[in-house]
């Protein structure tokens, strides 16, 4: 809405900056002058002149405009009208300058390219780098030194250089509630331009020589290019070998820069998506000599422009919306159950939202149920009959079946969510694996059950009995017993943290238990928090109903964001999977063409976990809080984000005794994934009844 809202003021923008003598003319070098427009265009930024020149040779420039001092040239590039300018050199003038081009012109999209120092002791001079997420790495605590190495007042997330802490960049944007703000260490690349630069780039031949009249210099290898990692950038031009060692430890950067992270926090502030690249014309004081800077400028320049330029003409090809890209989602519950299902197919109009040129083939409720004699490999063929190329199966009970067909069709991509196969190594190279870290977010709801209890009992409401729904349930109970402690001054064992299992993932007659009962069957027991695992909003609508006749119950349900509108007096918020940024991801990088077999565990954006565009898991704050028991909660967020707190450390137990975690041992991603009991102290069942 905001974003609307301030499209519908560009023209009367653009008068007032032409009324007051901001919006001048140019015809330097020949150009037309011109005004700003409403035309959509992709915006070609850089820190410096010598690239600009290149770019414009490839331009069919129509015109140019000055403002501020900045000339803004307007043209086509590859049939995409585009407008390019020049930064300027520093934070600030990037971030100016960016700013002026989004007010002034309809930007879609910013491709920003210039050259760097180089960090990462992988990387060499020439290397050409596309990071996926940049830092302001010189936002800095300068901390007060009490005696010789020792300071004070400071909050040490990261590693400090000598008296400098670095500190997250505090956000103003419509993303957050107004007049407040959010900290962010990491400025996201857009993962559908990062995945085009990848398929662009893969051939690009880097230039390893410079001359300089009769003079010859050649690099010792061979330039490449990396796609991925990280960038940081910073008001200081950097020639310092421990400084450079410093931001390559505590940030694991390829390159550090003066502008680059000031771009990037203007295109997420107005929700424009960018793509950086940067050439290392220096070691950035890493180098056995003088600086390298003067030698390598041009050849780093030149790869730079290379680079971007193979981008941007993929780019144009990848946007074209005519070229159809079919993706076949397999559901296993109805595609409005308010739940796991609705979440998956609401995540799938979201790519086709994002990408262009997508279209969904989608079937729901393919289980043993609802579709008693329906097959996944029917299914598939099916599917691939209507064009699907790839193919998203949305269960762990899909699994091996999903693994056998994609055997049968290795000429079509299969990703099966949930799923650890890639993990297990055992499938063919056109099988992938994602999930969402969960785990974090059921903690958040384990919390905000402790803060709500009276009776110090809290039911948990269990699908069938897996690795997953075992560390899901447990994350819950750690999330309930550290708070409880924390907040309340409690003692843990004084809870009651009871699981039962229905059977699936969501009632079927006959064959699972019924959740509405078992749901009921908590709060006749003094149970006054029901947390739910099941696909499907049962917890929260018997909640509601006990609510409504005066009971002091509540539920946290699961899985989808708009859980608690079904009870909204009930619900102390939702743990949700947004699904959206994996199957942009994902579907990006299938059309592309560079998409691989790949098991991801993506977790939440902390800064904001419940960023639409960027965030895998969230919690839905629920109406049913109390304003102390959310501020609460945010600060459990806060401290989970930034560390503080990890609770899958030790020391922990299984259910039988059986040792987890030793006193001060942290929780491998696999010691997590595989978790074959509940925790001592949680009651119910690890395994299923025979």
């Amino acid at each position: 809405m905001e974003v609307c809202m301030a499209r519908r003021w560009f023209s009367l923008f653009v008068v007032v900056v032409v009324m007051l003598g901001l919006v001048t003319t140019s015809q330097a070098a020949g150009q037309t002058a011109c005004q700003p427009d409403k035309v959509q265009r992709i915006a070609l930024e850089s820190a410096f002149g010598s690239e600009l020149t290149l770019w414009l040779k490839e331009v069919r420039v129509e015109c140019a405009v000055v403002v501020n001092g900045r000339t803004f040239t307007k043209g086509t590039l590859y049939g995409k009208p585009v407008v390019a300018y020049l930064s300027g050199v520093s934070m600030v003038n990037a971030a100016m300058t960016t700013q002026v081009a989004l007010d002034l012109f309809n930007i879609e999209r910013i491709f920003f390219s210039g050259i760097a120092g180089g960090v990462n002791p992988n990387l060499n001079i020439g290397d050409v780098v596309i990071p996926s997420q940049w830092a302001q790495y010189q936002e800095m605590h300068f901390a007060r030194e009490d005696t010789p190495g020792n300071y004070s007042g400071v909050d040490a997330t990261l590693p400090n250089f000598n008296f400098m802490f670095p500190q997250p960049i505090s956000v103003t944007s419509s993303r957050v509630p107004v007049d407040t703000s959010e900290s962010i260490y990491w400025f996201q690349t857009d993962p559908q331009m990062l995945a085009v630069a990848k398929a662009a780039t893969a051939d690009v031949t880097l230039a390893d020589c410079v001359e300089r009249g009769q003079k010859k210099t050649c690099l010792q290898s061979k330039p490449i290019v990396k796609v991925g990692g990280n960038g940081v950038a910073g008001q200081t031009f950097v020639d310092n070998a421990a400084f450079r060692e410093w931001a390559w430890k505590t940030w694991q950067a390829d390159s550090l820069d003066m502008e680059s992270s000031a771009v990037a926090h203007v295109a997420y502030v107005n929700q424009v998506p960018f793509l950086i690249f940067r050439s290392l014309s220096d070691l950035a004081g890493g180098g056995p000599g003088a600086n390298e800077i003067g030698t390598f400028f041009q050849l780093a320049a030149d790869n730079a422009a290379k680079v971007f330029l193979a981008t941007l003409k993929r780019w144009v090809e990848y946007s074209d919306s005519s070229k159809t890209t079919t993706v076949g989602i397999i559901l296993v519950g109805p595609q409005e159950d308010k739940g796991w299902s609705e979440a998956h197919f609401r995540a799938v109009l979201y790519a086709e939202s994002k990408i262009p040129g997508v279209k969904n083939v989608t079937l729901d409720k393919l289980n043993s149920a609802d579709r008693p004699n329906t097959t996944l490999d029917q299914v598939v063929q099916d599917m691939v009959t209507e064009g699907a190329k790839l193919i998203i199966t949305t269960s762990d009970a899909f699994q091996a079946d999903t693994t056998v067909v994609a055997k049968k069709y290795p000429d079509i991509t299969f990703i099966n969510v949930s799923g650890d196969a890639v993990l297990k190594g055992d499938v063919p190279k056109n099988l992938g694996n994602f999930m969402g870290r969960m785990e974090y977010m059921k903690m958040v709801g384990g919390c905000a059950a402790a803060l709500a209890t009276k009776t110090n009992k809290i039911g948990y409401l269990g699908p069938l009995v897996n690795d997953e729904t075992r560390r899901l349930a447990s994350a819950a109970y750690l999330g309930v017993r550290y708070c409880f402690q924390k907040y309340r001054g409690g003692d843990p064992n004084s809870l009651r943290f009871e699981v039962k299992w229905i059977g699936f993932w969501f009632n079927i007659p006959g064959v699972t238990l019924n959740p509405t009962e078992v749901a009921n069957g908590f709060f006749d027991n003094g149970t006054d928090v029901v947390m739910s695992g099941i696909d499907t909003p049962e917890a929260i609508v018997v909640t509601k109903q006990r609510v409504d006749r005066g009971e002091k119950i509540f539920a946290v349900p699961y899985d989808y964001q708009g859980a608690c509108d079904l009870g909204a007096g009930a619900c102390l918020g939702v743990p949700y999977f947004n699904w959206g940024p994996a199957y942009v991801k994902a579907i990006a990088e299938f059309r592309a063409g560079v998409w691989h077999s790949n098991w991801d565990w993506n977790g939440p954006k902390w800064s904001n976990i419940n960023d639409p565009d960027e965030s895998n898991v969230g919690f839905a704050y629920g109406p049913a809080l109390t304003a102390d028991q959310k501020v609460t909660l945010v600060g459990f967020v806060n401290d989970m984000g930034n560390g503080k707190v990890n609770l899958f450390t030790g020391p922990l137990n299984y259910q039988s005794g059986k040792v987890f975690l030793t006193n001060g041992e942290v929780a491998t991603d696999q010691q997590i994934w595989y978790m074959p009991e509940l925790l001592q102290g949680m009651i119910g069942a690890s395994e299923a009844s025979k």
